[in-house]
Formats: structure tokens, C-alpha cells, sequence
């Protein structure tokens, strides 16, 4: 209890020295021992700082000769920075920053950019080394890229060079083009060629498809592959269970092959759990299923 209430103390403390007498407070900070505590201090000390002056914040966070220091400093003067100047905050954090400090940073800052000069932000994906980061902020792109023109959104996101990434970005781009021409995004994946990533992009589209799910399972079947019609007809299950459970699981006990049957099953009798577990249960149970496949069912996805 203690310690909490030291780190209390010294947050209000280098709060208060910041806005009134930031000399004094670099001072005092010299006397803060290392871990959390000095931590919160450098951190209060940089965020109320930078709120005053903070282009004088950022050169000290910059200087600081701790690696701790800086990096707790230098978040919190990335931070402010970052709706005036994203892209400059995106530089220097992708620069300087080390653990969760780059995502912290980093990733308000693409939105931020996103929303204003998405050509830009793509451009500055390159800073990013290939990670989660990378990924998210790609998601954000692309769907601030296909706002202004989808086609080019697409092309932009094929570039990119993760496999994952790429699929992630290009599936985003379709739910923002869904909203303005359905029909012209569903026909694109119709006409993608077979591919490591068309199942994931089939699987995932099918849930914008599944609002009208007798349009949707003929999209599906038009797909290039198999395993991307299934992934497709999984979704249509499981998305369409959501509003009539009952139908959704007479479609997929209609459908001939396996394992397609059994995890359109799964899909769609999950969605019903989520939402009437009883309901669910007792359907499963007076069903005529062989007890194989409803324990498949039932299996932990």
C-alpha cells in the first residue's frame, strides 16, 4: 500500500513541478531511484511538460542518457505530438522507441494520418518492420484508402509483401467498398484466381455476403476453389445463425460433403450457443445427429 501511495505521490509531484517549475523538477528527478516510481515521474514530468512546450520536451526526452528514461519520456512527447504532426511522430517512433512504447505511439498516429493523407501514411508502412503493428496499421490504410477509391486501395494493398498482411488489408479494402457497391466487390472475389490467400479473403467476405444468405450461397459456389467455397459456406453458417439458427442448421445438415457438413455445423451451432445456450442444447440433443459428429460439434474451436 505503501508503494502504490509513493507512486501516487510522485505522479502528483512532477505534475504539479512541470507546470510550474520544470528546472525544479529536473532537478528532484535526479533523485527518484530506478523502477516504477521513476517511471510514473518521468512520465508525468513528460506529459504535463509537453502540453506547455512541446518541442522542448521532445529535445530533452531525446537526450536523455538512461534508455529507460528516454523511452518513458519520449511516448509521452510522441503522443502530443502525433494529431499535430503524425507523420513526424511515426518517423521518430519507429526511430527511437522500443517495446509496447512503438504500438502506443505508432498506431494513433497511422489513424490519425490515415484519416487525413492515406497515401502517405502507406508510404510510411515501410518504416515499420514487419509485425503486428505493421499489420494493424495496414488494416487502417486500406480502409482509408478504399474511401477515396477502392481499385487503387487494392492494388496497393496486393503490394504488400506479407502474405497475412496482404490478405488482411485487401479483405478491409471489400468491407469498405461492400458499403458502397456490394455487388462489385462481390464479383471481385468471384474473379480472384485460386491462391494461398482466397480462402481467408472468401471466409471473411461471405459474413457481409450472409445478410441474404440464398444470394450468398450462390456467390460462394461461383468461387475459384473448393477449400474457398467451404471457408465461404462455414461463414454463411455461422453469420446466418446469428438471426435464424434454425434454418442456418437445416442448410448445413443438407450439405453432402465432409468435413464441410460438420464444421458448417459447428459454425452455425457456436453462433447459437453465444447467444441461447439452453436453446442450443437442446436442439443438438434431439437431434438424430450420429454422436461423432455432435461431439465435433460441440469441440473447442
Amino acid at each position: 500500500m505503501a508503494a502504490r501511495e509513493d507512486r501516487h505521490v510522485y505522479i502528483a509531484l512532477f505534475d504539479r513541478f512541470a507546470r510550474e517549475n520544470v528546472p525544479g523538477a529536473l532537478e528532484l528527478l535526479a533523485l527518484v531511484p530506478a523502477g516504477e516510481s521513476r517511471e510514473m515521474a518521468v512520465r508525468a514530468l513528460a506529459d504535463s511538460w509537453s502540453r506547455i512546450n512541446p518541442e522542448a520536451t521532445l529535445t530533452w526526452a531525446q537526450n536523455l542518457p538512461d534508455a529507460a528514461d528516454r523511452n518513458v519520456a519520449l511516448e509521452s512527447a510522441l503522443r502530443e505530438l502525433a494529431p499535430r504532426d503524425p507523420t513526424r511522430a511515426i518517423t521518430l517512433a519507429s526511430q527511437s522507441l522500443t517495446g509496447h512504447s512503438v504500438e502506443r505511439v505508432v498506431l494513433p498516429a497511422f489513424q490519425i494520418l490515415a484519416g487525413t493523407d492515406p497515401k502517405r501514411a502507406s508510404a510510411l508502412l515501410e518504416l515499420l518492420p514487419p509485425s503486428d503493428i505493421q499489420t494493424l496499421a495496414a488494416t487502417d490504410v486500406a480502409r482509408a484508402l478504399a474511401q477515396r477509391n477502392p481499385e487503387e486501395a487494392l492494388a496497393w494493398a496486393k503490394s504488400l509483401a506479407i502474405d497475412f498482411t496482404q490478405w488482411l488489408a485487401v479483405t478491409n479494402v471489400l468491407f469498405v467498398w461492400a458499403q458502397k457497391d456490394q455487388l462489385a466487390a462481390a464479383r471481385y472475389v468471384v474473379d480472384l484466381p485460386p491462391s494461398p490467400g482466397l480462402d481467408y479473403i472468401a471466409g471473411q467476405f461471405a459474413a457481409v455476403m450472409a445478410q441474404k444468405p440464398p444470394d450468398a450461397i450462390l456467390w460462394a459456389e461461383a468461387l475459384a476453389t473448393e477449400s474457398a467455397r467451404d471457408a465461404a459456406f462455414v461463414t454463411i453458417a455461422s453469420t446466418w445463425a446469428q438471426r435464424a439458427p434454425l434454418d442456418a442448421l437445416r442448410w448445413a445438415e443438407s450439405l453432402a460433403r465432409e468435413p464441410l457438413r460438420t464444421n458448417a455445423l459447428a459454425g452455425a451451432h457456436l453462433s447459437w450457443r453465444l447467444r441461447d445456450a439452453p436453446a442450443a442444447k437442446a436442439w443438438l440433443d434431439a437431434s438424430r445427429l450420429p454422436p461423432a459428429t455432435k461431439a465435433k460439434i460441440l469441440a473447442p474451436r
